[in-house]
């Protein structure tokens, strides 16, 4: 499996954001760029990037806008609407899950402004407490 990583990872995905504090939160992703648009669900998300889950692989390097939607904690009834998020990034890597059946794509965040980095740091503490306490 690893020679398969090897071979699919983009040369200048840097392995010490890989290395980062990675929180397993299962949310709603779009990837829009380049005329293509995928729907996922995120495996795990860090403030570097996200794992996903999708039916349709992406080329390595390819970029575009990853959409993160983070669902409210208030159900809709009573007026919670969901957070949406917008980073610029990149593919680093993309194999095929068979477990899952389907592919799982790393995208690195680039150039994020530090407001959307902020929010997706809080909602995770809030979320994920023991596991995210020290992304601050």
């Amino acid at each position: 499996m690893d020679s398969v990583l090897n071979y699919n990872r983009d040369p200048d995905f840097e392995s010490a954001q890989k290395r980062g504090v990675r929180i397993p939160a299962r949310w709603r992703v779009v990837v829009i760029g380049a005329g293509q648009k995928r729907a996922g669900r995120s495996v795990n998300v860090a403030p570097s990037g996200v794992a996903l889950h999708c039916e349709h692989t992406l080329p390595i390097g390819w970029s575009g806008d990853v959409f993160l939607e983070v669902p409210s904690q208030t159900p809709a009834a009573q007026g919670g609407m969901p957070l949406v998020l917008r980073f610029p990034a990149k593919v680093a890597y993309a194999v095929h899950d068979s477990a899952s059946r389907c592919f799982r794509i790393g995208m690195q965040f680039a150039d994020v402004d530090k407001d959307t980095e902020a929010k997706l740091i809080d909602e995770l503490i809030k979320r994920y407490p023991s596991q995210a306490r020290s992304l601050r």
